[in-house]
């Protein structure tokens, strides 16, 4: 990576859509600087944002409540890439990924999951805005809209 800070996340952000994009094993590195990468607010949104593959407002996305169809694959592989950061991160780096584990948990109608993350992500960091926000709409009984949808539930996905 170079020391330009913009364009180390824009590089963050490249690696991040490749890895999901075409299903390969990252190497320890590429784990490395994604994980660094999600430690930035602005990337970890935009990530989550783009994950389910929409052209949609970000809020819109991040709520699920979209009327298009997400890319359920692509949030799939993305789970998949958050659980490998999770092997390398530290304590004190898990609190993104465990956010962002617990918010596909909420999208696909699991919400004891997305709590239990959003209690474990809590318990690295009990700062860590996005999952206290999550954890406040879990516990005020908040479902995701895709989850409430035939057309978009995951259940039918699979």
């Amino acid at each position: 990576m170079t020391a330009d800070p913009g364009k180390c996340l824009d590089e963050a952000y490249w690696l991040w859509v490749d890895l999901i994009d075409h299903d390969g094993e990252p190497t320890h590195e590429q784990l490395a600087e994604v994980l660094a990468g999600l430690q930035h607010i602005g990337l970890r949104d935009q990530i989550l944002a783009d994950m389910p593959g929409l052209n949609e407002p970000m809020a819109a996305t991040l709520f699920g409540a979209t009327e298009a169809a997400q890319q359920w694959d692509r949030i799939d592989s993305s789970e998949k890439l958050l659980r490998q950061l999770l092997t390398i991160a530290s304590p004190a780096h898990a609190a993104a990924p465990l956010t962002m584990l617990g918010h596909i948990c909420w999208w696909k109608g699991r919400g004891t999951a997305a709590a239990n993350y959003m209690h474990v992500a809590l318990t690295f960091d009990p700062d860590y805005h996005l999952a206290r926000l999550l954890n406040q709409l879990l516990g005020a009984g908040v479902v995701s809209s895709w989850a409430q949808h035939k057309t978009t539930a995951y259940r039918n996905h699979h």
